[in-house]
């Protein structure tokens, strides 16, 4: 009888060890399932490029592009790091340009009909709430051509100011009213030539041309609240569109308008307004239209 209390008394601790192995087992599967299920909710950003982009050529940067990019959090907010692109020629001759985000800002209802845009910030860095869209500007630039544009431009100042310093030291001689006409007649003829000069080398510059076309912007993110990973994820959208035949010539008549319009500013101190050339692109397609 003593013999067989002993025996049940040594089997206890065996089942008791069974359990709690399998019991372990349980709860290391549970924190597993519940490891994966918290990367499966880690927050998430979803890019939309809206189908509206429109293109600018202008002193300061050359060609310039304008798109319209829609985010949308998921499972959490998100922290916008930075923010690229690259605008592709698709058939014919194909090309490649990196595109710099350089200002970044938000549509606005301006006094007109149309929606006017807001720049605020040269940093891509955003916070951005969770289930709330948030709707952006972006103002894009051909990296590559923004310097060699900015020296032609500089170039046609310097031109002109010359033209500006030779008249007013002429106006000082002229003593009659023909002497003076004579003198603006002579500015503007000046003004002309500097400008037919120019206006060739600037479109050199200019890339845009006929063809179809596809924008990549990617944004790079990251969690905020995460506290021991600093990894980040990226999201990207693209739009297609089609640039017609008479781009260049377009912009070629309206960028001497601009540079006779610049020119005499500069010469008389004057601010009027000064129109660039712009150009909306045709058949602007997302992807979820493709």
């Amino acid at each position: 009888m003593l013999a067989t209390t002993e025996n049940a008394t040594s089997q206890i601790p065996l089942w008791m060890a069974q359990f709690a192995f399998w019991a372990s087992l349980v709860l290391a599967a549970v924190k597993l399932w519940e490891f994966g299920a918290s990367l499966a909710r880690r927050p998430k950003l979803d890019l939309k490029l809206a189908p509206e982009v429109f293109f600018r050529l202008t002193t300061l940067w050359g060609e310039s592009l304008f798109c319209n990019p829609v985010f949308l959090a998921s499972n959490g907010p998100v922290l916008v790091i930075r923010a690229r692109g690259v605008l592709r020629k698709t058939k014919a001759v194909k090309k490649s340009f990196p595109i710099k985000v350089l200002e970044f800002g938000e549509k606005v209802r301006g006094q007109g009909t149309f929606a006017d845009h807001y720049f605020h910030s040269k940093s891509a860095i955003a916070y951005v709430p969770d289930a709330q869209p948030q709707r952006a500007v972006f103002l894009c630039v051909q990296e590559q051509y923004t310097e060699p544009f900015q020296r032609a431009s500089n170039a046609f100042q310097l031109e002109v100011l010359a033209i500006r310093d030779r008249a007013l030291a002429t106006a000082q001689q002229a003593v009659s009213e023909a002497d003076k006409s004579q003198v603006q007649q002579d500015i503007l003829k000046q003004l002309n030539d500097c400008v037919d000069r120019h206006v060739p080398i600037m479109m050199d510059l200019v890339q845009l041309e006929p063809g179809d076309y596809e924008l990549t912007i990617l944004i790079d993110y990251k969690n905020p609240r995460a506290k021991f990973s600093r990894k980040q994820h990226t999201a990207q959208s693209m739009i297609s569109f089609v640039v017609d035949q008479n781009v260049r010539d377009v912009w070629r008549s309206t960028l001497r308008g601009t540079l006779l319009a610049s020119g005499y500013n500069l010469i008389y101190n004057r601010n009027d307004p000064v129109i660039f050339p712009e150009y909306n692109p045709l058949r602007i397609s997302t992807v979820d239209d493709l």
